[in-house]
């Protein structure tokens, strides 16, 4: 037959007792060399033997000295069975002995099981998966597969797949040795060649190699939208031993060279296998890598060098080292918008502070940034960050993260005029637009909408106090008035400003010379700046206070905290008058005095002058002030003395000296009607409180009091030599009114009747020019007449002069009519207990109750018992202008003990006015007594627009006290009419008595 297989015998035992059956015991690896070969002794056609003659010899197998020959030299040799001839075994035991697994070896560095049997196993019958193994104290892996040396053998080795490998890696250390691992194999994982399964068995290793390789990073991916680095090794890494901090990215592979470069801070790992493990790079790293830019941008950008890790054997990583920096294999570039995440308002130090989700490109633009009062906002109030000049500066974070925009004045101060916008953290809300800021890697912002308003994180509000930084102050050119331009460090509400809190003082540290501010008006415009305009009042008082608001170096402000407060309510920080806040400037007044109007007062001799601003008193040149009747006659009467007066220095009186009143008196036209009143000053007659002269005009009255006022003839003198008289007067008279038969002389001061002698003018003449003295010639028959009455203008003492007199009738004057006790006279109304009684009829208590009547047998008598008592009558004269004498003779009854305290009224007038001119007399203040009659006289002047003019004249006597009883008889009226001379104004001389 043709050999397949077939095993030559390296050695064995045969059987020790000579004999025709020889049992040859073969080796241990006779027989597995045998078993190992798949078609031999497997039955007994497949069981064949051959040998050569040398195998063995019969029992001749001795040399004829009796020594044991080698078989190969005996002559009787078995006969060989030769190849192809080959005897067929006759009886055939298969092998039913079940393999046992006696050795295991393992080597973690080449990840090699190595199985040695008890005898030849079939190495395709080894199920890997019947293997398990086991490190003590850390884990078992049981195979899921591996590449089996294909030799059928006693000895087979496994190489693990990469998956079993590295889980068993994963339970090893740096020390661990053969007793530490151990190698389970299941009953039947594998077959001896007589398909004999084998024994179930676990074994201790007899050898290890530990694993020494070091691992490798195969490759890294890196995610810049999830910030993550997927880390692929060549075989378990442990866990722990990854550091996040040794990894380097740069911008070359050449570290040393590149432009950009950022090592891990931090970071924390995730694993995703025993190879693979996925490193989270912090927030703070991922931002500083997006910040460097020119990084981790793409690929070519992307390099990684430095990383640290060891197997769990305590082999460290292959180094990364920075001059061939490891490229990346896959990169992911950011494609999440950054987002607005938080976001802080301080107005105390006027910082908006915005955290965006990432690094973020400048610049910021801020007018993409609005605040808004509420969450959701259609009509709330809102605020737009200025792009231009609303902003003082922006920073940002090293990590490029965080903003902080300092609020320029502009934006702080229009934000600070919304009162209902970031005043709390419920009113502060924050919207952006997405063209606000973008990422490193382009993308927009997420934006913030009205609608969904971010609330801020933290809110300080404005607690800075508002400070008055500057001001102005300024007269207005061609105004009374100024103004004050109040400059303040941040917006106040204009509202709340006290104007009265606010001093003005010439001194830094002194108010000796001040003012406080009272009377103005301004803008309630919130804003930084309060413009307040003071009015003509309050500039004039400022004007007076010298040497107050010159210039700057004489202006200070002084005011209390809370002269004003901010938009927040903030009181102002106050200004102490010790150091007080000078102006930044002043603008003088050099608006020249204007005299507005002027009065005058004939009667008074006044001109009262008002200006439209305070002038100077002490520089009143009164020399340079005149009076003319028309605007353009040159007849122009100038003071030639006269004072001044004056309350505000705005309003000044000129008292005339008497001596220019009279000449003004004496101008025919003057002053004696508005149009012909018109008063002239010269330019440097008058300044104001900046020395600015005043205006050089002529101005109308605007008002005029006629001379009203009656002259008075203050002496006379008379001549009987020459035969005049001299009148002199208190103001200028008319010469061309003069009247003498009103004239009349006396010899004594009362004209008491016929007993004192009296004589009337009845002619003469004056060649006197208008004034204040007038000389009469008295006529030759008046002269004639004079003298022949020896008593008159006779001496001094005989020389008076004194107006003509009319007595007017008063109807039952003496109370006669009807004459009977207690019946009302007629002519006469009474009022109370006012009735006639009459001495001779001897009605109730008339003779012991009065003294006897002067004047007939009745008179009135007034009782109180009752009440008020009174009598009246009207006459049938009417008032005329004049002076008038109304006399009564009144007597009091006599009292049972003290005086009765009556009070008698006698008044004169008319119907309209009954008391137009009235007097009290009382028997406690001596005017009558119960001794007798006494005449009681009551004078009173009617002036010429008097309302009783033309009506009758009535005459009253009333008891004004609430007891007593009074008389009353002889009621006289008299009337002196004013017209023997009158002033320049038509005015009558007033009723002279006058001793020359």
């Amino acid at each position: 037959q043709a050999v397949i297989n077939q095993v030559q015998l390296t050695g064995g035992a045969g059987s020790s007792v000579d004999s025709t059956v020889i049992n040859v015991t073969l080796t241990t690896a006779d027989l597995n060399s045998i078993k190992a070969q798949v078609g031999l002794a497997k039955s007994s056609s497949s069981t064949y033997l051959r040998f050569s003659s040398n195998l063995i010899s019969d029992m001749n197998s001795y040399n004829t000295s009796g020594a044991l020959l080698p078989v190969s030299q005996r002559v009787n040799k078995v006969v060989a069975i030769l190849d192809g001839s080959a005897k067929l075994v006759h009886t055939f035991v298969k092998d039913a002995v079940a393999p046992v697994l006696v050795i295991a070896n393992y080597s973690m560095q080449a990840g090699r099981l190595t199985l040695q049997f008890s005898e030849t196993v079939s190495s395709p019958t080894l199920n890997t998966s019947a293997l398990v193994l086991t490190l003590a104290g850390m884990g078992s892996v049981q195979l899921h597969g591996g590449s089996v040396s294909t030799a059928n053998s006693t000895v087979l080795t496994v190489d693990l797949i990469k998956s079993d490998l590295d889980q068993l890696k994963n339970f090893t250390w740096p020390s661990i040795g053969a007793g530490n691992m151990t190698v389970q194999l299941f009953a039947g994982g594998v077959q001896d060649m007589d398909t004999n399964a084998v024994l179930g068995a676990t074994l201790t290793m007899s050898a290890y190699v530990p694993d020494t390789a070091a691992p490798v990073l195969v490759q890294y991916d890196l995610n810049m939208t999830s910030a993550t680095i997927m880390l692929s090794f060549s075989e378990t890494i442990l866990f722990g031993s990854i550091v996040p901090t040794s990894i380097t990215f740069s911008n070359a592979a050449n570290g040393p060279a590149a432009t950009r470069s950022k090592t891990l801070t931090g970071g924390w790992v995730e694993p995703v296998s025993l190879t693979t493990f996925i490193l989270h790079i912090s927030v703070a790293d991922m931002n500083e890598i997006k910040r460097l830019d020119l990084l981790c941008t793409d690929t070519n950008s992307t390099y990684l060098s430095g990383l640290v890790a060891f197997d769990p054997s305590g082999n460290q990583l292959a180094a990364i080292p920075s001059a061939t920096s490891q490229r990346v294999h896959t990169f992911g570039p950011d494609v999440i918008p950054p987002e607005i995440v938080s976001f802080t308002l301080d107005l105390n130090v006027a910082l908006l502070v915005v955290t965006f989700s990432e690094t973020v490109r400048p610049p910021l633009v801020v007018s993409g940034l609005t605040l808004q009062s509420a969450s959701a906002c259609s009509s709330c109030s809102s605020f737009t960050l200025a792009s231009v000049g609303g902003y003082g500066s922006i920073s940002t974070s090293p990590a490029g993260t965080v903003f902080t925009v300092n609020l320029g004045i502009t934006d702080l101060n229009a934000l600070q005029l919304i009162f209902t916008l970031a005043v709390s953290n419920t009113t502060t809300f924050l919207r952006a637009t997405t063209g606000t800021i973008a990422d490193m890697a382009g993308n927009a912002l997420v934006p913030l909408v009205a609608a969904a308003g971010l609330p801020v994180l933290a809110f300080a509000p404005d607690r800075n106090r508002p400070m008055l930084s500057s001001y102005n102050f300024s007269y207005t050119p061609g105004s009374n008035a100024s103004t004050l331009l109040l400059n303040f460090s941040k917006s106040v509400n204009a509202a709340t400003l006290n104007l009265s809190a606010i001093v003005l003082q010439s001194a830094g540290n002194s108010t000796a010379a001040s003012v406080r501010l009272t009377d103005g008006n301004w803008s309630l415009s919130n804003g930084t700046a309060i413009l307040v305009y003071l009015t003509a009042f309050q500039t004039h008082a400022i004007k007076l206070v010298r040497p107050l608001a010159r210039d700057p170096s004489t202006l200070f402000i002084s005011c209390p905290a809370g002269a004003v407060t901010d938009m927040a309510g903030n009181p102002l920080v106050a200004i102490s008058d010790a150091s007080a806040l000078r102006a930044s400037a002043v603008l003088a007044d050099t608006t020249p005095l204007q005299l507005l109007n002027f009065s005058f007062d004939m009667n008074a001799g006044a001109a009262v002058l008002a200006f439209d601003e305070p002038f100077d008193v002490n520089l009143v040149n009164l020399a340079l002030v005149g009076f003319v009747d028309s605007s353009n006659s040159s007849n122009v009467i100038y003071l030639t003395g006269g004072s001044v007066t004056t309350v505000n220095h705005v309003n000044l009186t000129i008292l005339i000296s008497a001596n220019d009143l009279n000449v003004l008196k004496v101008s025919t036209y003057m002053l004696t009607t508005i149009p012909a009143s018109w008063v002239v000053l010269a330019s440097s007659a008058f300044t104001d409180m900046f020395n600015n002269n005043v205006a050089g005009v002529r101005v109308n009255a605007f008002a005029l009091t006629a001379d009203q006022t009656p002259p008075n003839l203050v002496s006379y003198a008379v001549d009987m030599t020459l035969g005049t008289l001299q009148l002199n007067f208190d103001e200028s008279v008319s010469a061309a009114s003069l009247q003498t038969p009103g004239l009349c002389a006396q010899a004594a001061q009362a004209y008491t009747g016929s007993a004192v002698p009296l004589y009337c003018l009845t002619g003469g003449l004056t060649h006197s020019a208008n004034g204040t003295q007038i000389v009469v010639q008295m006529s030759q028959a008046d002269l004639d007449s004079i003298n022949v009455l020896l008593s008159v203008f006779q001496s001094q003492g005989q020389s008076w002069l004194r107006g003509a007199e009319a007595t007017l009738t008063v109807p039952n004057a003496g109370f006669e009519t009807p004459g009977i006790d207690f019946k009302a006279p007629t002519s006469w109304a009474l009022a109370s207990a006012a009735t006639v009684r009459n001495d001779d009829s001897g009605g109730c208590c008339q003779t012991d109750a009065f003294p006897p009547t002067p004047a007939g047998d009745s008179f009135l008598a007034i009782s109180n018992a009752a009440g008020r008592g009174s009598a009246s009558t009207n006459l049938t004269a009417t008032i005329a202008p004049g002076l008038y004498h109304f006399s009564v003779s009144v007597a009091d009854a006599a009292p049972t003990s003290g005086p009765t305290q009556s009070i008698v009224q006698l008044s004169l007038g008319c119907a309209a006015s009954p008391n137009l001119f009235a007097k009290n007399f009382s028997a406690t203040a001596s005017d009558f007594s119960v001794s007798g009659w006494t005449t009681l006289e009551v004078v009173g002047r009617v002036q010429p627009g008097s309302v009783c003019v033309g009506a009758p004249v009535r005459i009253t006597v009333r008891v004004m006290s609430t007891s007593g009883r009074v008389g009353v008889d002889s009621a006289q009226v008299t009337y002196t009419a004013p017209d023997f001379i009158l002033d320049m104004a038509g005015n009558p001389v007033v009723e002279i008595r006058r001793l020359a």
